[in-house]
Parts: C-alpha cells; structure tokens; sequence
C-alpha cells in the first residue's frame, strides 16, 4: 500500500514544481548571435584552414576586435558564431571587415580573402 501513496506524492511534486521551471529559465539572459556556416570540400579543407588563421592573424596583428567564435564539425562545415547586442549592431560587423580592408590594404586583403576561392561550394 505504500508503494501507490509514495507514487502519488512523488507525482504530485512534480506536477507543482512543472509551473517553476518556466520562472527559472527567464533568469537566464539572452544572447542574440550571427551565425555564419561554411561547407567546405573535403580536398580544399588545408586551403581553406590556412586563409581562415591568415584572416584571423591579420585581425590580431592589427589590433581589430573580430569578436568570433570559430568551430568546425567532421563533415568539415566551419561555423562561425558573433554575439551581437541587437539587431541594428548586425551593420557595425561590416564596419569591422572595412576597418581590416582599410589597415591591411585593399589589395593585400583582396588577395588574401580570395584563397576562399574554390574552397566551398556554399555558405550562408
């Protein structure tokens, strides 16, 4: 007999904690990100990783903050994720790929974002 009251109890403590966990995940504050995803060819995978550490180097070495996390998964898609504070920052992000072109040289960084070239056949 115990075992249908210690079943009962059990229940109906989950069925009033069920209207606290909306409540505890608005603590939670949330994050807006770019996400942007390349899908890149197996046989263009070394090209690919070398333009994408130039381009990193080349942010670094002239003191431009990208802000972006880079990840890559095994079927070789690179996903790279910018937190944004809200929608109308989403234009600061070419301000910051414009900085680059203009410290770099426009030349310099045409040639180096062109290694891209041939390396995927889509991204978005």
């Amino acid at each position: 007999m115990e075992r249908p009251c210690t079943l009962f109890l059990l229940l109906a403590a989950l069925l009033f904690s069920l209207p606290a966990l909306p409540a505890a995940a608005q603590d939670v504050d949330d994050q807006l990100l770019m996400i942007h995803e390349d899908h890149v060819y197996p046989d263009k995978m070394m090209a690919y990783e070398k333009v994408a550490k130039a381009l990193k180097d080349a942010f670094a070495k002239h003191n431009i903050p990208s802000g972006y996390l880079a990840a890559s998964t095994e079927n070789l898609r690179y996903v790279y994720i910018t937190p944004v504070e809200n929608y109308g920052s989403i234009d600061g992000l070419d301000a910051t790929w414009n900085m680059l072109s203009e410290k770099m040289g426009k030349e310099a960084f045409e040639e180096m974002m062109s290694g891209f070239e041939g390396t995927y056949p889509s991204h978005r």
